[in-house]
């Protein structure tokens, strides 16, 4: 396992790379990649805080990815369902997308509702 061998200190780096790369990719990757980081999560081979520091660099522009990536909150929002953050780690880091001028919909509201509407 990637993240258990790797020592904890590195591993928001793989989160990083992980989620940089399957915004690349399609649908069947997203899953593939949040379905690890279930895994990795519920065995504790990655914590909510390297999870959250590897997330954060994508999340903060969100907004913009989505311009070349139509796809990217939903994606986002899957691989946030795989990780061990909360509600309120979600929350956190949703407020720290950026935004350019004044949006119609506030964008932490458009990733939480991604968020929201996936089951379970």
């Amino acid at each position: 396992n990637y993240f258990l061998d790797l020592p904890e200190e590195y591993r928001h780096l793989l989160v990083d790379k992980l989620v940089s790369r399957v915004l690349e990719g399609k649908e069947p990757d997203v899953k593939l990649v949040a379905e690890l980081f279930s895994r990795v999560s519920t065995k504790s081979g990655c914590s909510s805080e390297a999870f959250e520091k590897g997330l954060s660099g994508t999340i903060e522009f969100l907004d913009d990815i989505s311009i070349d990536v139509p796809h990217a909150y939903t994606s986002v929002a899957k691989l946030l369902k795989g990780t061990s953050l909360g509600n309120n780690g979600v929350e956190s880091l949703a407020s720290r997308i950026i935004a350019e001028g004044d949006p119609k919909v506030k964008l932490k509201d458009k990733l939480l509702k991604e968020f929201n509407n996936l089951a379970g």
